[in-house]
């Protein structure tokens, strides 16, 4: 694929999210059977993650509530960045929406990495992660546009089903 393509490819996948901005916490998550019920994973939400870290991210000024999860496993939905690659993904971003935005809030992206050896697919659909939750942030040219991370992560459907395979 050529880098024009790929651009057109990439601006055609910006419009279409755009145009379907949904929130993961507007699912109706009592329908849906919870994934990993029987896991001591932390159950948290983009909402309850929020923290603004200004300009310059500064480690003293996190929340008790988010600093308290730093290192332990936590449960969280969302959906995955749009990416070229469809199957066998071991990173990816997990977002707080539906939408696609490069001017994203850092506080509304996670960075993924799913257990070793395993992989997921690409999907349009909300997905439940589970794995170790970091406060790592990514510092970009004029801001900070990611706070979090998630390792040795393991994906669901909203169904409850491992959304992996090796």
């Amino acid at each position: 694929m050529t880098r024009a393509s790929w651009i057109v490819a990439v601006g055609i996948v910006v419009v279409f999210f755009a145009q379907h901005h949904v929130s993961a916490e507007a699912l109706v998550r009592d329908e849906a059977k919870s994934a990993g019920e029987d896991s001591t994973a932390i159950e948290t939400s983009f909402d309850e993650l929020a923290f603004d870290p200004g300009e310059e991210f500064r480690r003293m000024f996190v929340p008790q509530r988010i600093d308290e999860l730093d290192g332990k496993r936590v449960r969280i939905r969302g959906y995955m960045w749009p990416s070229s690659k469809q199957r066998g993904i071991r990173r990816f971003v997990l977002r707080k929406n539906f939408g696609c935005s490069y001017k994203h809030p850092a506080d509304e992206v996670i960075r993924v990495t799913v257990e070793e050896g395993w992989g997921t697919e690409f999907t349009t659909r909300a997905i439940t992660v589970e794995g170790r939750f970091v406060i790592d942030p990514v510092e970009g040219q004029e801001r900070t546009i990611a706070l979090y991370r998630l390792d040795d992560a393991t994906v669901f459907t909203a169904a409850g089903e491992k959304f992996i395979s090796p």
